[in-house]
Formats: structure tokens, sequence, C-alpha cells
């Protein structure tokens, strides 16, 4: 192209056209250097689906468009002050079109919605406010840049706004923008959804906070609730029918387990006079009761074994057991030591444990008894863990990027599930159940063969 003709192409291109050119310059240049710097180990999550990518980035145009034609029509300073707007306005734009990504997600596949009430409404609120502070310390500087660049890029020296521009309502078609962008990603997620021979169960449409397999495989237990300040429900099912054998209303936390008979214990905290915590059980036919209601034995990470329940403190992060035999056992009824830890798993005989570093683990340690440590490399943070049934794979769910396994042996990994789990539980017969972190998600449990 000749360069006066090619002059010409870029004057004549519309201001809010700069805006949006310049936003996704910019977000394909973060993304570039989170890919290569790695800066203070922020990294791109691995696993995410290509139509996320193609949204986000579809959402920086849509507003960078939006915002083009302001950001060009004063000064610097106006240039400026249109970025700072951009960078506290995007979070609460992104949670609509997020919960609207969500709700379609929901709707094609069949689920329904986790937010039933005001108590729920009132901490998405006030989480929105909170999550406005915190996004601005990154939206508005990176606005400012953006407001700087557009105009100088669009040559408003002159202050004057070009005429021209053929959308006459740049705010409806921002708008619509949006909601094309919101239908399509919660589309494409739904599409993409499947993981091959998964079955899911709709518990009511609360969300399944933790759940876990029997020792043999034969049950599965699930805690649900939209608002643990009311309590939760505890769900005992047959597996693999998926029968409910039983369920209880009672105040619950994020954890659950199931002994080989049946009897189940969980974490809870009781939000009322008198404002107990700790760990309570319950049995078919009988009524939840408090096993032990120090603070200090709510464990996390909370799993049954032959020796007591073990986990993880909730305030130190520490190694802990709850032995349920307290009369035969040597020892007191609750141990508690180790340096802090961020996770926690360990096999129902005992024999095998999987622990990870307080923050950003990168490894999982692998410990079998009589054997020295093994250190399994990782890739992201964990927040859940668990092995497969010959105890030869870790199979970790980490904070972003999906659940991948890694071979404790060669160090070799796949992905078994897309998106973000909130938990998951492995049975004996090597099948995974999980439940995607969604704040205004399904409510439904998965469950699914792993991958060889």
């Amino acid at each position: 192209m000749p360069k006066g003709r090619f002059a010409a192409l870029w004057r004549s291109l519309d201001d809010r056209i700069w805006g949006a050119a310049v936003a996704v310059t910019m977000l394909g240049a973060s993304l570039a250097i989170l890919a290569v710097a790695h800066p203070y180990g922020i990294d791109i999550p691995a696993g995410w689906d290509p139509s996320i990518i193609v949204a986000v980035a579809a959402f920086v145009a849509t507003l960078g468009w939006w915002a083009g034609r302001a950001a060009t029509r004063g000064g610097w300073i106006r240039a400026a002050l249109v970025g700072v707007g951009i960078g506290v306005a995007w979070w609460p734009v992104a949670v609509l079109v997020l919960v609207t990504v969500a709700s379609v997600d929901a709707v094609l596949r069949g689920a329904s919605p986790a937010v039933d009430g005001a108590a729920p409404l009132i901490w998405a609120l006030y989480g929105l406010a909170i999550g406005i502070i915190f996004a601005s310390a990154i939206g508005v500087p990176s606005g400012v840049v953006w407001g700087v660049l557009t105009r100088a890029v669009a040559r408003r020296a002159d202050a004057q706004a070009r005429p021209g521009g053929r959308i006459r309502r740049p705010t409806v078609a921002a708008v619509g923008a949006l909601l094309c962008i919101a239908i399509t990603t919660g589309a494409s997620l739904a599409i993409t959804d499947g993981v091959p021979g998964q079955r899911c169960l709709d518990l009511g449409g609360a969300r399944p906070l933790d759940g876990s397999f029997s020792p043999a495989g034969d049950m599965l237990v699930v805690i649900t609730s939209n608002d643990r300040n009311a309590g939760g429900t505890i769900h005992l099912l047959d597996w693999p029918s998926g029968l409910e054998i039983d369920r209880w209303e009672s105040w619950v936390d994020q954890d659950v387990v199931v002994d080989p008979h049946g009897r189940v214990y969980w974490s809870a905290w009781e939000y009322q006079d008198p404002w107990r915590g700790g760990v309570m059980t319950v049995a078919s036919g009988s009524a939840p009761r408090w096993l032990a209601t120090d603070e200090s034995e709510a464990l996390w990470s909370l799993v049954w074994t032959s020796h007591g329940l073990r986990g993880m403190t909730a305030n130190g992060h520490q190694a802990a057991r709850i032995r349920l035999v307290p009369g035969l056992d040597a020892g007191p009824r609750f141990m508690v030591g180790g340096p802090a830890i961020g996770i926690f798993w360990a096999s129902p005989d005992d024999r095998v444990s999987i622990t990870a570093a307080e923050w950003s683990a990168d490894s999982v340690s692998v410990k079998k008894i009589g054997e020295s440590p093994v250190e399994v490399p990782i890739s992201g943070d964990p927040r859940a863990v668990a092995m497969s049934a010959d105890r030869s794979r870790v199979i970790v769910a980490s904070w972003f990027g999906g659940t991948r396994q890694y071979d404790v042996a060669t160090g070799r990994s796949r992905d078994v599930l897309p998106r973000s789990q909130s938990w998951i539980a492995v049975s004996a017969h090597d099948e995974i159940a999980w439940a995607d972190d969604e704040q205004f998600g399904s409510g439904r449990v998965c469950v699914a063969p792993l991958p060889e």
C-alpha cells in the first residue's frame, strides 16, 4: 500500500476503534509478560478454555471501544481521568458479564442456580464492593495508560472530536456487545463441559461444598449450602446407584467424610449461641451431634482413616488427628504438630499421605510408611488432592487451571477436568467426584472414571 494511502487510512480510523485496539494490545502484552517473565510467580492458568481468552479479549475491546471517543475528545488530563473511570468500572461490569455467562451455562446444562435468598445476595454485594477496591489497584493504573495511549495514537492533539462514527447510541451498542459475549461464552462452556463417562447429580440447587467416598467406594457423602450462616444439608448416597440413603440439616463448614459403616463426620461452625466450632457426626436413624467442640478441631482437608480422623487445623494449618476410640488408642484424643501446610490427604489405611506447602505450592509431598517422601512437581497452587486406587498417581485440583493427575514415579501429567474445582474425591474404583467452583453455578455433583 502506498505511504500516502496508508497515512490516509490511519487518519480515517474512528477514535473508538483506536480505543478498542489499544485495549486489546495492552491485554496481549500483559499475557505475553505473564507467559515469559512470570512476575511474582503469576502465570496464565493452564487448561483455560480458548473461548475464555477470546471472551476476555472481546470484553476489553468493547470497553475500549465504548470509552475511546471520551478519551480523545479532550487533553491529556481528560484522557487519564477517563482511564481512571474505566479502571474502576471494569470490575462490576465484569461481574455482571460473569453472572450472565454462568447463568447461560447452567441453563444449557440443565442446572439450577445456587443463589436463593437475601443472605447470599448481601454477601455478594459485599464481595463486589471489596472486589472493586482490589481490582482498582490494577485497573486504575492500566486505565490511565490506556487513556493516554489511546489519545496519543489517535493524534487528537487539538482536543477536537473528529466527526463521524456510524454508531448513534454507543452505550446501547456496548451493552448489546457485552450481552452477546456473555451468551456466546456461556453456550461455549456448556458445550465443551463434558468429561468422558461423566454422570451428574442435582442435589437441589445448593452449592456442593465438599464430598467424599467411603473407603470401599460404595457410598458418597456430600454437604451443600448456599449460606453457611444458616447451616446446610448432608446427603448420604448409595453408590453407584446414586439413591439417597439419608439426609440431615445441620451446621456445616466445607469438609465431610464417611466411614465404612456409613457414619458421617464433618467440620462445622455454629453461628448462634453458644457459637461452637469443631466436628459433628451422625449415622442413619439418628440426629447430628457434636463429636468435638474445640474450634481447633474443625479440621480442613478432613479424611477418615483406620486410626481416626485426620486433616489440618483451620487456623494454624498444622497436621492433626482426632482419635475416634480414645479409650482403646494410646495418646490424647486430639494431636497436632509439625510445620504449617496448605493441603492434606491420607489413605483410609493411613499408610500414605500427601501434604503441600502452605502458600503457592509448586509440588506435593507423597509419604508412604517406611519410605522416604517423594516430591511431585505440579502446576498451580493446589486446593484439593487425592490419589488413585493403586497409589501411583496424584490427582490435584488447583486454584486455577482445573484438575490434573501426576505419575508419582515419572512426574508425567495429563488433564483430568477443565474449569476450576472447589473439591475432588477419588474412590477405591478410580472414580473421581467433583463440583465446579461456581458462585452462580449448578449445584451439581459429577462423577467420572479417572483417565488411564
